[in-house]
């Protein structure tokens, strides 16, 4: 970025934390981007949730009604920051965590059949299902109502549609979930908590990676998950892939109330060869690789 002139920017002494550069490069028709001046970075919609997942409560929202590009792109985060303190810490309840595993895919394909094999070998005690599109949309519109269907048929990618499905069954259903294209290698039967969401630390800073999950009925990290997936949809939020994952979803709430998760399980990428990504126990033995034998790592699908 280039270096900044006075007449470049305009300072917001009433929070101290927003710049906007008045460059021609960050106009939009919704106004002047605002840029964070801990790390310079352009506040769309991906890098709100990014900031506040880094950057914690230092980041507030300028007030300037002239910046309408926070409304625009993230009036979940909007929202949410506005709201964090005067919420009461929400509170866990303790449950059993249900002996079921549920995946889900566009279809019953047999891949991701034959892989479920290796689940229910490794976790004899759990009762696997997996459910596909049409499964999604009639277990949504009659467990929630029409509206909540119709948005998981509006999604265009796949592994977004999976996220949105996840948290709505889930917070009924309880058990534990796992991504279809996961390679298994040890049981996870015991990965559970009596009253918090047990996932994955993600490979990358201050994220969580719930491709695998596990929790009782109706927990309060699911209950926030799905409020933010209604804002985001209710307000017609332009649909971009991150922002609508549940990886930034949930790494935002942990980032509120960490105290609600617990993660004994931790991801490892590997840059020079992405076949062998996977994630270990505390102890550092392996759990399970991220992609399975029939994930096409080209085209992001089966």
């Amino acid at each position: 970025m280039t270096e900044k002139s006075q007449e470049d920017i305009e300072y917001y002494s009433n929070n101290g934390i927003f710049e906007t550069f008045k460059k021609s490069h960050v106009i939009t028709p919704h106004g002047y981007i605002p840029f964070c001046n801990i790390c310079e970075a352009p506040l769309t919609a991906l890098n709100y949730f990014d900031e506040f997942i880094w950057n914690g409560n230092k980041v507030t929202l300028p007030t300037d009604t002239s910046l309408v590009e926070i409304e625009h792109y993230s009036p979940s985060l909007e929202q949410m920051i506005l709201s964090a303190k005067k919420l009461p810490k929400p509170a866990l309840e303790k449950k059993k965590v249900p002996k079921k595993l549920m995946m889900t895919y566009k279809n019953q394909d047999h891949n991701v059949l034959n892989m479920m094999k290796k689940w229910a070998k490794l976790n004899p005690s759990l009762e696997l299902k997996l459910y596909d599109d049409n499964q999604c949309y009639i277990y949504l519109y009659q467990n929630y109502n029409e509206t909540v269907a119709d948005r998981f048929m509006r999604i265009p990618d796949g592994p977004i549609k999976a996220d949105y499905f996840r948290v709505h069954y889930m917070y009924l259903e309880g058990g534990f979930y796992a991504d279809c294209d996961i390679n298994p290698i040890e049981s996870v039967e015991t990965l559970i908590s009596e009253d918090k969401f047990v996932t994955i630390e993600s490979a990358n800073e201050n994220e969580i990676n719930p491709m695998f999950f596990s929790c009782g009925e109706k927990h309060i990290v699911l209950s926030l998950a799905i409020s933010i997936y209604d804002i985001l949809f209710s307000r017609n939020v332009d649909y971009f892939y991150w922002d609508f994952s549940i990886v930034k979803n949930l790494s935002f709430i942990r980032k509120l109330y960490p105290f609600i998760f617990e993660t004994p399980l931790v991801e490892t990428i590997v840059d020079q060869n992405r076949d062998s990504d996977h994630v270990k126990d505390r102890s550092g033995k392996l759990v399970m690789y991220n992609r399975n034998e029939y994930y096409d790592k080209i085209k992001h699908k089966y």
